[in-house]
């Protein structure tokens, strides 16, 4: 299962909240280039919030009494909230997390990794995409993806170094009249103003073309993957080279490079 938790006192609305079965509707006619499917997304308010969703969802120990819906893994996890470099607004009350703050938090993080990690240890390494402005541009956006992935062990952890923009062209006719939203962001070339706010981080692309930007993806441009403590994989643009998890290459000028390579 594929989820995507919001924080939902930033994102969201009750009159355009996101739909509750993700975009899955949308992924049974086609997916658009580049777009993940989402089965499920959920709102929370904190981290601790989110570890609750969470075991619900999964059907892991010490889910909250009560929690209903059919268990299953959660193989992917994105989680939209907003950030700066080496920054992420994750916490209760407008909180935010970085290095700083990081030691509070690290059981919360380890709890994410446990409820995802496969059962017996087989099976594909999980995946947590920080749908997050400029949270993994560096060097703070380094330090902190890279100390939160050394907290998540056998977990890919994946941020982005320039600014999101939310897609809120396609959204989904309900009875009644009614609309709903099916998760998805676009990556844009905008790196974050230093006279900016974690809410407003600026940014000069033309958001009315917001549709013709790429979707947000682990392999979409300036995308960087951390694993164990490590970047292993980063977007760089005009090379190709083999992704060191999958081994799939990708046109010149589409994808990444392992860390520490060279152009």
């Amino acid at each position: 299962m594929n989820v995507w938790a919001y924080k939902s006192d930033r994102f969201g609305s009750p009159k355009v909240p996101f739909c509750d079965d993700g975009n899955s509707v949308e992924a049974a006619i086609g997916l658009r280039s580049g777009e993940m499917r989402w089965d499920r997304s959920l709102g929370f308010t904190d981290l601790d919030d989110l570890v609750a969703e969470l075991r619900a969802l999964a059907g892991a120990p010490g889910a909250r009494a009560g929690s209903s819906g059919a268990a299953a893994p959660i193989a992917t996890l994105a989680i939209q909230c907003h950030g700066l470099p080496g920054q992420l607004e994750i916490l209760a009350n407008h909180g935010i997390l970085h290095t700083s703050s990081l030691s509070s938090y690290t059981d919360r993080l380890q709890a994410i990794a446990e409820i995802m990690r496969p059962q017996g240890g087989h099976g594909s390494r999980p995946l947590v995409i920080f749908m997050s402005c400029t949270a993994a541009s560096p060097p703070a956006g380094t330090e902190l993806f890279s100390l939160m992935s050394g907290w998540m062990t056998g977990v890919r952890l994946v941020g982005f170094t320039t600014i999101l923009s939310e897609d809120a062209t396609t959204p989904r006719d309900l009875p009644g009249g009614h609309v709903c939203l099916p998760p998805d962001l676009r990556v844009t070339e905008d790196l974050a103003d230093p006279r900016g706010s974690i809410t407003e981080p600026g940014g000069s692309s033309d958001r009315s073309q917001v549709a013709l930007l790429p979707l947000a993806s682990p392999r979409s441009r300036h995308a960087r993957e951390f694993l164990d403590g490590n970047l292993v994989w980063e977007w760089r643009p005009e090379r190709t080279m083999a992704h060191p998890a999958t081994g799939q290459t990708g046109r010149r000028g589409a994808r990444g490079h392992p860390a520490g390579s060279r152009p």
